[in-house]
């Protein structure tokens, strides 16, 4: 295996094994001795203190380093989604799609949540019925799929039904609380 090491003015690129062993993640070092996940691990610090801005500032450091890193992706797309940018959410979206996030159906559902708020109602109920094939106990993909604005925009093609949302399942009996929910066209 080989590896391409760059020296600028500025920074020196050293790449090796994380923990020494020939296996497992690669690390990326810049002269500042950060490393992709000690980035990774600030931004997420920052995303869950609400400070998206600085998040975003985090993930992407992250992602110079690192460019297909899935999860830096996902929560750079769900930072920039708190702070109204949504556009670059759904690029960013995109990006863990592509780069394989885990869970999956979480990617979908963000995505679809972020087209919502562009407008772009179809490509947000194509993203929330994706998740829900992923996973069909994904109540919150079904919730925000069936929002009035989405039913709205599909009132000529008819939505996938909720067998069981999240709460209860085809076998027993819905609750009367959710009942109308799960009738409902």
């Amino acid at each position: 295996m080989s590896f391409d090491c760059r020296t600028t003015a500025n920074t020196t690129l050293v790449v090796g094994h994380a923990g020494g062993g020939s296996e497992g993640r690669v690390e990326v070092v810049f002269g500042s001795g950060e490393t992709v996940s000690e980035l990774i691990d600030n931004a997420d610090t920052y995303r869950v203190q609400n400070n998206y801005t600085q998040a975003i500032e985090e993930y992407t450091r992250a992602l110079a380093l690192d460019p297909r890193n899935a999860h830096a992706y996902f929560y750079r797309a769900y930072s920039y989604g708190e702070n109204d940018e949504f556009e670059k959410s759904v690029a960013d979206y995109n990006q863990a799609i592509e780069y394989g996030f885990s869970p999956l159906e979480w990617a979908y559902h963000n995505r679809g949540w972020s087209y919502r708020n562009v407008g772009e109602y179809e490509k947000a109920i194509a993203d929330f019925d994706r998740a829900i094939e992923i996973d069909p106990d994904y109540g919150l993909a079904y919730d925000n799929r069936d929002t009035p604005i989405l039913r709205w925009v599909t009132m000529r093609r008819p939505l996938k039904t909720t067998p069981a949302r999240s709460i209860w399942t085809p076998t027993t009996p819905a609750p009367s609380s959710i009942a109308p929910l799960a009738m409902v066209k």
